[in-house]
């Protein structure tokens, strides 16, 4: 489930030349001599700006004598243009123009599982990097020099470095690159993941590890002004998100609460939305216990508990109206830990039901993240002292893997959600994304 730019290069860097051809590269061989049928099986909708449509509409008599078909996709293609251009009978083409995340949300629903493949050219390319949205770069390089052209991308992109994370021989003595632009080249991972870059999940905590901890925690997290002073402004965010429910989906009936811990946020946001029917989700049964003792003296219509590890519950889909994740999403380790959990919950949503976010997030630039981490650590001195902030840090270290706000807005924003931040400080944050009815 990624966004993907799949493309041909000149060793000079051009993916055509001036006037748009590529007859340097089909002299090279058919697409079928390289990776293509293997990763345009894995496409669910595709991406192209009006150039790139517009040679595929020129090129349409050869795409005939060669498939049978004057366009060569079976799925649907958004054209980003801004002037009217004719359409194929039989092929699903949108026409859009603006900003490239108006769009993106619909190719990741077209998608579905599979991928979207932003075709060409370099430009558009670059619109869904700087929208955070590019999750990969794959670029065969052909043993070929323009010297002038259409630039692979005709612009710089800001940010970290991509990572090189697979490189092929193909035929035709073309070489494919593949790069990550989720998770950079390790330079925006937190101060504490650093040392362990090669392998940045060795020695974290099992998921047994975590329950351990938190089956005997069940005291300490069922007072949330006492007990997660380690947590910035915790009972400010409380609050928020217990409003924002309110406020955001007013009509709600059915509330999910994962990671619940003691109940806490369920609690608060049962004062503003009373009768709601509860399913409570946590590791510990210990704390399922002590969530559903204290419910019980709720306005909650219905208290439903699931003891296990959200990314392997069933979630039936459309079936919440609200979603609470506080102090739960940094356990989880890799992107296809994090994808999959951010899918499955807004799959689960009901169309207008909002997902509420409270936990700890990480910087992007990484002197950022050092002055966060560097405030944070005289805030936990503040509080028990130098003993204290590091026991905090340690256990963070083995335990925790948070990701940047802005990964996770986006990752919100992937599968239909439209996003808004509540609170930010020292390196915990509110936020949350409300599905489209």
């Amino acid at each position: 489930m990624k966004t993907q730019y799949y493309t041909a290069t000149s060793l000079d860097g051009f993916i055509a030349t001036e006037d748009g051809s590529l007859d340097w590269l089909t002299s090279l061989g058919s697409p079928g001599e390289t990776s293509y049928p293997e990763f345009i099986a894995g496409v669910g909708a595709l991406a192209m700006g009006s150039a790139t449509y517009e040679w595929l509409l020129a090129h349409s008599a050869e795409m005939i004598a060669e498939l049978g078909s004057a366009w060569p996709y079976t799925q649907p293609a958004w054209v980003f243009t801004r002037r009217v251009l004719p359409t194929l009978a039989g092929a699903d083409i949108r026409f859009v123009q603006g900003d490239v995340r108006q769009a993106h949300a619909q190719l990741r629903a077209a998608a579905g599982s599979k991928n979207v493949w932003v075709v060409g050219g370099g430009d558009l390319a670059g619109q869904f990097h700087d929208a955070g949205l590019l999750d990969e770069v794959i670029v065969q390089v052909a043993p070929v020099t323009l010297a002038r052209g259409k630039p692979l991308f005709p612009r710089r992109l800001a940010g970290p470095a991509m990572r090189l994370t697979e490189v092929r021989r193909l035929g035709a003595g073309l070489v494919e690159l593949r790069y990550d632009l989720r998770g950079g080249a390790g330079a925006t991972r937190p101060v504490w993941e650093r040392a362990a870059q090669a392998e940045p999940f060795a020695g974290k905590s099992s998921v047994e590890d975590i329950r351990r901890r938190f089956d005997a925690d069940v005291e300490r997290f069922s007072n949330l002004e006492t007990g997660q002073t380690a947590t910035v402004d915790a009972a400010l965010a409380l609050g928020l998100v217990a409003e924002a429910a309110a406020r955001v989906t007013p009509g709600a009936r059915r509330l999910l609460d994962v990671g619940c811990g003691a109940g806490n946020f369920t609690l608060r946001t049962l004062q503003g939305l009373p009768g709601l029917d509860v399913t409570l989700i946590d590791l510990s049964e210990p704390m399922l216990a002590r969530a559903r003792e204290r419910l019980s003296a709720s306005s909650a219509s219905a208290v439903r508990t699931v003891q296990g590890d959200v990314r392997s519950v069933d979630l039936t889909a459309g079936s919440f109206d609200v979603i609470i994740a506080a102090a739960v999403l940094h356990h989880l380790r890799d992107d296809a830990d994090w994808e999959a959990v951010i899918g499955k919950l807004a799959d689960s949503l009901a169309p207008g039901g909002a997902i509420w976010v409270f936990d700890m997030v990480e910087a992007d630039l990484p002197a950022v993240q050092e002055l966060t981490w560097r405030r944070y650590g005289e805030y936990l001195a503040s509080l028990r002292g130098a003993e204290y902030r590091d026991d905090v840090f340690a256990y963070i270290a083995r335990e925790d893997s948070p990701r940047s706000l802005t990964y996770q807005l986006d990752l919100l924003r992937r599968y239909g959600l439209a996003v808004e931040v509540l609170h930010v400080n020292t390196g915990f944050a509110a936020f949350g994304g409300v599905k489209r009815a």
